[in-house]
């Protein structure tokens, strides 16, 4: 376990055993410590050890690039209630900050980065954060990978930091658990505007889009007012939901006909159909789909959800 060692305004991340040389001297970490024991340098200089909390490891993990700050993560994390024992899928990792949040709030983490250099860092910096048995970091295209992922489904979080964000939503209904939630973080408003719209199209609902704006405090003699340096807007985060029984009611009432535009191919001339979870639906009006099956109507289907159990049928 990695601990701080603070001495002032320095800190530094070591762990049991291991040796700090600086300016102030040598810190030998004894193999047992805990937070709060003060230890000193050969100098006598003294440092505190402190647990790594979130904060500590957003300043100290290493960096691939800009990581995805604080605030925007701790929107991710109240708006859609991550907690311990959940899933979560997760594209775009960079240095892994999200990732290494998520997985010290308890959450199992599959993580994809297609930058093989951002891969290694962030697989050091979930070392560092003491999540590496719960946070997975692959190497890879979370778009080559979505089968391997929709055998694993559902998650119950999918959380999306890439340039093909809008893209990716459209495959949410076949990742996500029943009221599974999507946050798809985005610098651009262009970016943001397709998420949104192609969350709708596969028919998410609850979609919210947010713009991250943070300004500190300034208390003076003079008077209080927000801080005038820095940048206080960070980027949008979009949030959906995939609630099945709502998706089956909207598009029934799109589709009269009731037609599956995934077995197309089954039905001939059905193309028109809006898309059920991908391998999560089965004709049940006691007739098999097969090649002398062109143009029939699927009376009754129902779509089975893994994990809840439950059916939403049509």
């Amino acid at each position: 376990m990695q601990y701080l060692f603070v001495h002032e305004d320095r800190e530094y991340v070591a762990q049991p055993g291991e040796e700090l040389h600086s300016d102030l001297g040598v810190l030998t970490i004894p193999e047992s410590i805990t937070p709060g024991e003060v230890i000193e340098t050969h100098l006598g200089e003294p440092f505190e050890a402190r647990r790594l909390r979130g904060p500590d490891l957003f300043h100290h993990l290493q960096r691939t690039g800009a990581p995805m700050l604080p605030r925007d993560i701790g929107l991710i994390i109240g708006h859609t209630g991550i907690e311990r024992s959940d899933c979560v899928l997760d594209t775009g990792t960079g240095s892994g900050v999200l990732a290494a949040y998520l997985g010290r709030v308890g959450a199992e983490v599959v993580s994809y980065e297609r930058d093989s250099e951002f891969v290694e860092v962030a697989r050091e910096n979930m070392e560092t954060a003491g999540v590496t048995a719960n946070v997975s970091i692959r190497a890879a295209d979370l778009s080559d990978e979505l089968d391997t992922e929709f055998e694993k489904a559902p998650f119950d979080v999918f959380t999306l930091d890439t340039g093909d964000a809008s893209s990716l939503i459209t495959a949410a209904p076949d990742i996500l658990s029943p009221g599974g939630f999507v946050a798809a973080y985005s610098p651009f408003i262009e970016q943001t505007r397709n998420i949104a719209q192609n969350a709708a199209d596969v028919g998410l609902s609850e979609i919210q889009t947010y713009e991250t704006i943070q300004r500190e405090m300034e208390f003076g003699d003079r008077g209080s007012r927000p801080s005038t340096a820095g940048v206080g807007h960070s980027g949008y985060l979009t949030f959906a939901r995939y609630h099945p029984s709502q998706w089956a009611e909207r598009t029934a009432s799109k589709n009269s006909s009731r037609y599956c535009s995934r077995w197309a191919e089954l039905f001939p001339g059905n193309e028109s159909g809006y898309p059920l979870p991908q391998s999560r639906y089965s004709v049940s009006n006691g007739r098999t789909p097969n090649s002398d099956s062109t143009g029939m109507t699927v009376e009754s289907l129902t779509c089975s959800l893994p994990r809840s159990r439950s059916k939403v049928s049509w």
